[in-house]
């Protein structure tokens, strides 16, 4: 059984086709409005929203349902965090198209596309001209002549 794969994200995807019953002549006829619902739609918009309001009012929690609570969903937050810390699931990819960690446009071609320059390796031509001694005569002539530009 090959299920049939989204292209953007690979989960199944799978069509299913809506089939609604018509009501028979006699369910038409009883779905007439209540006198209960015509009263309450006859109220003003603000009445209505007050009393959905009072209905909704709770009264404030205890300590210990508070702390129920508050565990409850720190240990929902806590598995939330410890899934997504694991990335998507990949159970239903194929094999061959398993994405690689590193994406599309951060790859590099291993071949440059137009070379602007050669690439040369200097580290022995400096390492020999630092290690090269001074030269005893170059520093002798180069003393004499700064002595006499401070002469003049």
């Amino acid at each position: 059984l090959k299920l049939p794969l989204c292209r953007a994200c690979q989960h199944v995807t799978m069509k299913v086709k809506v089939v609604r019953k018509r009501k028979d002549a006699a369910a038409a006829s009883s779905s007439a409005p209540k006198p209960a619902e015509t009263a309450d739609a006859a109220k003003p918009l603000i009445r209505r929203q007050e009393a959905r309001r009072k209905a909704k009012a709770k009264e404030p929690l205890s300590v210990a349902e508070r702390q129920a609570r508050n565990k409850r969903l720190a240990k929902q937050f806590q598995e939330e965090q410890l899934r997504s810390s694991f990335g998507r699931s990949r159970d239903y990819e194929a094999e061959g198209q398993k994405k690689d960690l590193i994406p599309e446009e951060f790859r590099e071609d291993p071949q440059e596309v137009a070379p602007t320059r050669r690439k040369v390796n200097k580290l022995e031509d400096n390492v020999q001209s630092l290690s090269k001694k001074p030269d005893i005569q170059m520093s002798d002539l180069l003393l004499k002549v700064l002595n006499n530009m401070k002469k003049k």
